[in-house]
C-alpha cells in the first residue's frame, strides 16, 4: 500500500514537471513584432505586428516599427520678370509753314511794308527779290529795303544804265533819247538838265536825278511857302 502510494505520487510530480517546461517551451516561442518600413511618398510606416505563440500563456506583442520621415518640398518658383519696355516714341509733328521772309517782332506788317526786318525789327517792302511783285520795281534795294526797278547795272537791259535805282538809255546827245534829254555828263537820258524842260505842277528841276520836281527851293513855292528839299515838294 505505501509503495502503490509513492509510485502515485511520484507519476504525479513528473507529469507537473513535464507541464512546467512544455509552459516555458511556448511562452519562448512567441514572435518579435517586424520593423515599420518606409514608404516612398514620405508618409509615416505603420509598425509591424506579430502575434504571440500558442503555449500556456500568450506570447508578448511584438514592437511597433518607427515612422518613416519625409523632408518637406522646396519653396515656390522665383518671382516673374519686370513689365515690358515703354512704347516707341510718337512720331514727330509735321513742320508748320514758313513765315514771312525775315519774320521777326515786328508784330503784323501790312500795306506797303509786309516783311519784317528782323535786324531792326521794322516792317519793310522787301528784305530780297522774291518779295518784289510789282512790275517795273522787282528788284530789292537792299540797303533800303524798298522794292525798285534796279540795285545794279546788271539789272537793266543792255544798252543801259543803273542810276538812283532806275536803268536809263545810254546817250551822248539828245536824239539818243525818247521823250527824255541827253545829260552828256552822265551819260545817258533824264528828264530834265534844268527847269525850262519842266512844267507845273514840277516846274523845277532836279538837277541831282535829272527829274522834274515841285521845288528846289523855296523860291519855287507860292509866296509864304517852304520847300521841302528831302522830298522836294512846298509845305
Amino acid at each position: 500500500m505505501r509503495a502503490r502510494w509513492m509510485l502515485s505520487f511520484a507519476g504525479a510530480g513528473f507529469v507537473a514537471i513535464a507541464m512546467g517546461a512544455c509552459s516555458s517551451d511556448d511562452e519562448d516561442s512567441a514572435g518579435t513584432g517586424g520593423t515599420g518600413g518606409t514608404p516612398a511618398d514620405g508618409s509615416a510606416a505603420s509598425g509591424g505586428t506579430s502575434s504571440g505563440g500558442s503555449g500556456a500563456t500568450g506570447g508578448k506583442g511584438g514592437t511597433g516599427g518607427t515612422g518613416g520621415a519625409t523632408t518637406g518640398g522646396t519653396g515656390g518658383a522665383v518671382g516673374g520678370t519686370g513689365g515690358t519696355t515703354g512704347g516707341a516714341a510718337g512720331l514727330a509733328g509735321a513742320s508748320g509753314a514758313g513765315g514771312v521772309a525775315g519774320a521777326g517782332n515786328c508784330g503784323t506788317c501790312r500795306g506797303g511794308r509786309p516783311v519784317c526786318d528782323p535786324s531792326t525789327d521794322e516792317c519793310v517792302q522787301c528784305l530780297r527779290n522774291a518779295n518784289c511783285t510789282r512790275a517795273g520795281a522787282m528788284v530789292c534795294d537792299t540797303a533800303s529795303h524798298t522794292c525798285v526797278q534796279c540795285a545794279d547795272t546788271t539789272d537793266c537791259a543792255a544798252n543801259e544804265t543803273c542810276a538812283l535805282n532806275d536803268c536809263h538809255t545810254n546817250c551822248t546827245q539828245d536824239t539818243d533819247c525818247t521823250n527824255q534829254v541827253c545829260d552828256s555828263i552822265k551819260g545817258y537820258c533824264v528828264d530834265c538838265r534844268n527847269a525850262t524842260q519842266c512844267a507845273a505842277p514840277t516846274p523845277a528841276c532836279n538837277a541831282i536825278t535829272g527829274t522834274c520836281v515841285q521845288c528846289t527851293s523855296n523860291t519855287d513855292c507860292p509866296e509864304g511857302g517852304t520847300c521841302d528839299t528831302a522830298n522836294f515838294v512846298c509845305q
